[in-house]
């Protein structure tokens, strides 16, 4: 584990030793879904909202998204997963595949980072791409999460256990509520919890509450999503507002500048290496 989270587990410590269930109240005495077919039918409804009358999802080439990490307070200090604060990243990824490049600076030094296949490797200025013996850590958790963010309407529905939960309001907005995870219907230590929160008047995804079984069973967090825009025929979000409970327990912003849509990322870009085996996902 990274110092990077030693702020959030200092802000969690009251939980230690209790992994947190995040099945809406009244699907805590279930083992099983009560009502996968509406719950998956709801998700598929968010899917198509922000694909709007673009591609399916799947079929880009690629996506490359400009945005600005910025973390507050301690927390932030000890938690931001960039070399500076806040960063201006370029993330070019390869749709629903975990597969990515950074671009950002540190300082005056050009830096980049990639994962492709569980494969890491970082790159400063001109000088070579290298691989590490080992997945970096950092690179092999935060380029898949922060991806995750960006996709996540295109990716729940990729869920094993799905359930409907009942109805529920994000800033005055009344939401249908659907609970998904992996592994088992109850919580687990390998596999997250997602409960999302589609509004009945857009059809979109309007937060997403996580665990973050990662680092230990007792972190969860929550992501807002605003500023719909439409591009090139999909309807995207522009602000991520991540924390406990944002905004009043925010830890970072994710501000998206700019969506860019089928820019292919070529192997020569991600893969330094291209015949190297794919690695264990940490």
């Amino acid at each position: 584990m990274t110092t990077r989270w030693l702020g959030p587990l200092l802000s969690a410590i009251a939980l230690a030793g209790c992994q947190v269930d995040l099945r809406p109240e009244e699907l805590r005495e279930l083992s099983a879904p009560r009502d996968e077919a509406r719950g998956r039918a709801l998700l598929a409804q968010a899917e198509a909202a922000q694909v709007g009358s673009g591609a399916p999802w799947r079929s880009l080439s690629g996506v490359r998204v400009e945005l600005r990490d910025a973390y507050y307070g301690l927390t932030g200090a000890v938690a931001r997963p960039w070399p500076e604060d806040p960063a201006e990243v370029v993330l070019h990824f390869r749709p629903a595949s975990d597969d990515s490049v950074a671009s950002f600076k540190d300082g005056q030094t050009p830096l980049r980072w990639g994962i492709h296949d569980w494969n890491t490797w970082t790159q400063e200025g001109e000088g070579p791409r290298e691989y590490s013996d080992e997945p970096d850590e950092d690179v092999a958790f935060w380029l898949p999460t922060v991806e995750y963010f960006l996709e996540m309407a295109f990716r729940l529905g990729e869920g094993q256990f799905v359930d409907l939960g009942a109805p529920a309001r994000v800033r005055g907005e009344l939401c249908d509520v659907v609970y998904l995870t992996w592994g088992s219907y109850e919580p687990n230590d390998e596999v997250d919890q997602y409960v999302a929160y589609v509004s009945r008047a857009t059809k979109r995804l309007l937060r997403v509450d996580f665990t973050v079984r990662d680092f230990a069973d007792f972190i969860q967090g929550r992501v807002l999503y605003s500023d719909f825009r439409q591009v090139q025929g999909y309807w995207l979000p522009h602000l991520l507002e991540i924390g406990e409970d944002p905004p009043a327990d925010q830890l970072h912003t994710i501000t998206v500048r700019a969506w860019q849509l089928d820019r292919p990322l070529s192997d020569e870009a991600l893969k330094p290496d291209p015949q190297r085996p794919a690695a264990r996902k940490p």
